[in-house]
C-alpha cells in the first residue's frame, strides 16, 4: 500500500463518518481517545454507542476500524487483525447484529473488499505507515517490552523463592525421615525379649517401692 493509498483510505474514513448521518454517535470521541491512548474512554464509547440502524452502525464502525489499521492506533488488536476482523469485534461490543446474511460483512466493491482484508502488519510491511503512527507503535512496543521485562523479573524472583522453599522442604523431609527411622528402631528394640524383661523388672521394682512407701 502506497502513501497515496493510505491518504485515500483516510479520506474514505472521513466519508464513512459523514455517511453515518446526524444523530449518530460521533467517531471523533472514539478516535480522540485512541489517539491519546485512553482505552478506558474508548471502551466507554463502545458501551454507550447507539445507532439508528445496522447499516449506519456498519458504516461508522468500519470507518473506525479503518482508522485503527491505517493510523496504527492501539485498541487492543493484534497487528495481524484485518479491518474486517476489527469491524466484527466492534460490532459485537456495540451489540450490532452479526448476521452474515445482512449484506454488510462482505462488501461488494472490490476496493472495499481489498481494504477489508488489510491489517496493520501489512501496512507496516509495505512501508506505507506514516511517521506519527510509527512513533505511536514504537512507544507501544517499548511499553510492552518494559512490561514483559517486569513480568520476567517477577517470575525469576518467584522461581528463586520456590527453589529456596524446595530446599527447605527437602531438609524437613530428611529430618522427618530420620526421626521416623529412630522411632522404628525404638519400637523394634522395645519389642525384643531383653527389653521386655527389663521393662517387667522395672515395673516390679516400682510396684514394690510404692508398696513400701505406703506402709
Amino acid at each position: 500500500m502506497s502513501r497515496a493509498e493510505v491518504g485515500q483510505g483516510r479520506a474514505e474514513v472521513g466519508q464513512g463518518e459523514a455517511e453515518v448521518g446526524h444523530g449518530e454517535p460521533s467517531l471523533a470521541g472514539a478516535l480522540d481517545a485512541l489517539r491519546a491512548g485512553d482505552l478506558d474512554s474508548f471502551s466507554d464509547w463502545l458501551d454507550s454507542a447507539r445507532f439508528s440502524s445496522t447499516p449506519a452502525a456498519i458504516a461508522a464502525l468500519r470507518s473506525l476500524a479503518d482508522s485503527i489499521v491505517t493510523e496504527g492506533l492501539s485498541a487492543g488488536f493484534a497487528p495481524t487483525a484485518t479491518i474486517d476482523d476489527i469491524t466484527a469485534t466492534l460490532r459485537g461490543r456495540c451489540g450490532v447484529s452479526l448476521d452474515p446474511d445482512d449484506g454488510t460483512t462482505a462488501p461488494t466493491e472490490d476496493r472495499q473488499r481489498q481494504r477489508g482484508g488489510q491489517s496493520r502488519r501489512a501496512v507496516v510491511d509495505s512501508g506505507a505507515a506514516d511517521g506519527e503512527s510509527m512513533r505511536r507503535e514504537l512507544l507501544a512496543a517499548y511499553d510492552e517490552i518494559a512490561r514483559l521485562r517486569a513480568e520476567r523479573d517477577a517470575l525469576e524472583a518467584r522461581v528463586d523463592e520456590l527453589a529456596g522453599a524446595r530446599v527447605l522442604a527437602d531438609r524437613l523431609a530428611a529430618e522427618l525421615e530420620r526421626d521416623e527411622w529412630i522411632r522404628a528402631r525404638l519400637r523394634r528394640l522395645k519389642a525384643s525379649r531383653p527389653a521386655r524383661g527389663l521393662i517387667y523388672v522395672r515395673r516390679k521394682l516400682r510396684s514394690r517401692t510404692s508398696s513400701a512407701a505406703s506402709r
